[in-house]
């Protein structure tokens, strides 16, 4: 019973440090790129959405953008007359994307 009532504590904690870690994996990072056409010339208006979900940004003037994402996650990139163009995220800070 002297056993079981020293490794109690012990389990508890290990459970509890077990139960952040997925959430630690989860976090978000700030994903910048640049999404540029056939030509190499910026897409100005072009959509950058996280797949399966709805949040997403729109790319400026020079095709930039800037995202939260999670490592687990792809980005899907559309413009219209341009095939939509998947691209996972990874650990990446800074994506060129061409459609």
């Amino acid at each position: 019973m002297s056993l079981l009532k020293r490794l109690c504590p012990l389990l508890v904690a290990l459970c509890c440090l077990l139960a952040f870690v997925p959430e630690a994996a989860a976090q978000s990072h700030s994903v910048k790129g640049t999404v540029l056409d056939e030509t190499d010339a910026p897409v100005a208006g072009a959509f950058v959405t996280v797949k399966g979900e709805t949040r997403g940004v729109m790319t400026d003037g020079a095709g930039r953008f800037d995202i939260q994402v999670k490592s687990s996650d792809v980005l899907v990139v559309s413009f219209l007359g341009y095939e939509d163009e998947e691209v996972p995220v990874r650990e990446e800070k800074e994506l060129l994307v061409k459609l």
